[in-house]
């Protein structure tokens, strides 16, 4: 894991038969109990917490400070949480798993190039214009610009990102007209 390369956090695994583990460490932010041993489990939580940790119980989700989502990735630019808040979490990824492929199928190549677009635009017209509605009103014009969606059809991404800075530049001086 990056983070703990960069020395940020600290994992731990090990076999443990009590509690009293958690003596040996100090500024526990997070804490997941999932042994085989409910009571265990169950004491891991309550001491944790007493420590000031977010505290997960991997066999009682109710008892836990969080739950857990059941998490689609795309591409890793859109994602998409199932979640039952710790009722079922193996229904949360059977439905996962459904929807996954249905997303698959619905999300085509072109969204996942107008959404890197739109965040290359997005830095752009930050600097740009000045006000939120501004940058909205532009974003959404990429959406409909035929000539950007084109370049985005014939995968074109470079192309559309220059097209987008000839649009800002242009929205910019009409803006400061």
């Amino acid at each position: 894991m990056k983070l703990e390369e960069e020395g940020e956090i600290n994992t731990v695994k090990t076999q443990i038969k009590d509690a009293g583990i958690l003596e040996n460490y100090k500024n526990v932010f997070l804490l997941l109990a999932s042994t085989n041993n409910k009571t265990l489990n169950r004491e891991l939580v309550e001491r944790g917490r007493a420590m000031g940790s977010f505290v997960y119980a991997s066999d009682d989700p109710r008892y836990s400070d969080f739950s857990y989502t059941s998490i689609i990735n795309i591409e890793g630019i859109i994602q998409v949480a199932v979640s039952t808040f710790g009722k079922s979490p193996i229904m949360a990824r059977r439905i996962r798993i459904k929807l996954e492929k249905l997303l698959n199928k619905a999300i085509k190549k072109t969204d996942i190039q107008n959404a890197k677009l739109q965040e290359f635009a997005r830095t752009a017209a930050k600097e740009k214009l000045k006000t939120v509605a501004e940058r909205k009103e532009f974003l959404y014009s990429l959406i409909h610009d035929k000539h950007i969606q084109n370049l985005i059809k014939e995968d074109r991404l470079q192309e559309a990102k220059s097209a987008t800075l000839v649009l800002l530049e242009n929205q910019e001086n009409k803006i400061n007209k």
